[in-house]
């Protein structure tokens, strides 16, 4: 069975491109992009959906 995911909104998807660009150009995108994973890894280990585990993981990278 193929699960559906939803559609992110134009506003994450923007505030999610700004984020990495910035980190890519500061040079700190792979540290970052290995934090968010490990992050998204753990919302979903806590029963979090996945697109709320997505969501959350930009939330926590564009904070710290």
């Amino acid at each position: 069975m193929v699960r559906e995911r939803s559609k992110p909104s134009e506003e994450f998807k923007a505030r999610k491109l700004a984020v990495q660009k910035r980190l890519e150009r500061e040079g700190r995108w792979g540290e970052a992009s290995i934090f968010k994973e490990e992050v998204r890894k753990a919302c979903r280990d806590s029963g979090m959906s996945a697109d709320a585990a997505v969501e959350h993981s930009w939330d926590e990278v564009e904070r710290n």
